[in-house]
């Protein structure tokens, strides 16, 4: 793929808003889901973030791990948001034991 230095320009204003995005939501929300069914790599930095923000806030919000220990990038970020306190895991049975670490 051929991209112009305007293309990459815009690119990396459209990533940095999606990752100031997830912050800004966290603060305006009365609460937030979470679900980490599709992942594309910004996720990687929002997603954290987007947590930090919702716990230093005190905010309810849900994670759903779906798809957990599918590849190291999925189990590290959801091992990571769990540090967050999510008020609410929701998932099914293999994906609470697999971030439960059993």
């Amino acid at each position: 793929m051929f991209l112009t230095t305007r293309s990459k320009s815009l690119i990396s204003v459209a990533v940095e808003v999606i990752i100031s995005e997830g912050e800004f939501l966290a603060k305006a929300a009365g609460a937030t889901y979470i679900n980490v069914g599709t992942l594309l790599p910004v996720y990687e930095e929002t997603l954290p973030r987007t947590a930090k923000a919702l716990y230093e806030a005190k905010k309810p919000w849900v994670l759903d791990p779906v798809a957990i220990s599918i590849g190291s990038l999925r189990t590290r970020l959801l091992n990571q948001l769990k540090e967050y306190k999510p008020s609410i895991i929701r998932g099914n049975a293999s994906e609470i034991i697999a971030l439960a670490g059993l």
